[in-house]
C-alpha cells in the first residue's frame, strides 16, 4: 500500500500552441501517452472516494504507487479526451458561472457547456468546483464575496447534478487560512493548490499539492513528476523545451514541403 501520492494538474488538451498558453496546453494525444505511461509504470490513479477516505477516515491508499489526475477550468477541448478515459478517475474543476462561455481569463478560450459536463459526469469524471467566476485572487475578496464564490459554486453544482461536489480547486492556486476555512465551512472535503510536492496523511486536506505536466515532457520526466510531485530540475526542463521546439520545427517543415 502507498502512503503518499502525487497529483497532476492539467488545463487545456487542445495542443494549439497558442501564445501565452504553452505551459498549460497539452495535446490530447500527448495526454493519452502520458496516462498510458503512468499505467504501465504501476501507478494506481485514485478515485475521489479513495482520496477522501484516505484523508478523512485514515484508510490506506490502494496500490504500490498512487497518483491523482486533475483538470482545471473545464475548457471545451477536454471533453472528448476525458470522456474516453473512464479509467483515469479524473477530477475536473469548473467555474460554475462561466460554464459554456468564452472567457477572458483564458484568452477567449471556450469552456464546456452544462451538457458537456453532464456527459463527462456520466463517463465517470468527478466534477468539482473552481469558484463561480474564477477571480484572480480569492484572498483579496471580502467575506461575503468569498462565500458567494466558494459556497455558491458548490450550490450551483449541487443543483445541476443532484449531489454536492466534494472537492474544490483554488483559482490560480491562491489561498490563505481564511480562504481554506471558507472552503471547509462550505462543506467541501478536499481542496487543491498549485504548490508542488507529494501528499500524505499529514498534508492539510484543504491545501493539497499538485504538479503540472507539460507538452514537452518526456516519458521519463512524467514519471519523475508522478513519483516526486515536483517539476524536473531546471537544466532538464530547458533541454526538454529545446527538444520539443526542434521536433515542432521539423514537423512544420515536413508539412509545408508536401
Amino acid at each position: 500500500m502507498s502512503r503518499r501520492y502525487s497529483v497532476l494538474v492539467y488545463h487545456r488538451l487542445a495542443g494549439e500552441g497558442k501564445p501565452g498558453q504553452e505551459r498549460i496546453d497539452v495535446p490530447a494525444a500527448t495526454f493519452a501517452t502520458q496516462m498510458r505511461m503512468l499505467r504501465r509504470a504501476g501507478f494506481r490513479l485514485l478515485t475521489l472516494a479513495e482520496l477522501a477516505d484516505f484523508h478523512l477516515a485514515g484508510r490506506p491508499l490502494p496500490g504500490r504507487r498512487a497518483a491523482v489526475v486533475t483538470v482545471d477550468d473545464a475548457t471545451a477541448d477536454v471533453v472528448d479526451p476525458l470522456t474516453a478515459t473512464r479509467w483515469l478517475n479524473v477530477q475536473l474543476f469548473v467555474a460554475t458561472s462561466e460554464v459554456g462561455r468564452a472567457v477572458d481569463w483564458l484568452g477567449g478560450t471556450q469552456l464546456a457547456g452544462w451538457d458537456d459536463l453532464a456527459r463527462l459526469a456520466a463517463a465517470g469524471v468527478a466534477v468539482g468546483a473552481h469558484s463561480r467566476t474564477h477571480p484572480d485572487d480569492l484572498t483579496a475578496l471580502g467575506d461575503v464575496e468569498l462565500a458567494r464564490e466558494v459556497a455558491g459554486s458548490r450550490d450551483d453544482l449541487s443543483e445541476r447534478f443532484g449531489t454536492p461536489p466534494r472537492a474544490f480547486a483554488y483559482p490560480h492556486g491562491r489561498h490563505d487560512e481564511r480562504v481554506r476555512r471558507a472552503v471547509a465551512d462550505a462543506g467541501f472535503d478536499l481542496a487543491f493548490t498549485t504548490s508542488v510536492g507529494l501528499n500524505d496523511a499529514a498534508t492539510d486536506r484543504f491545501a493539497l499539492r499538485r504538479v503540472s505536466p507539460k507538452a514537452w515532457d518526456s516519458r521519463l520526466s512524467i514519471l519523475w513528476k508522478a513519483s516526486t510531485g515536483r517539476p524536473v530540475p531546471l537544466l532538464w526542463e530547458r533541454w526538454l523545451v529545446l527538444r520539443h521546439a526542434a521536433a515542432r520545427r521539423v514537423s512544420t517543415l515536413r508539412r509545408d514541403s508536401r
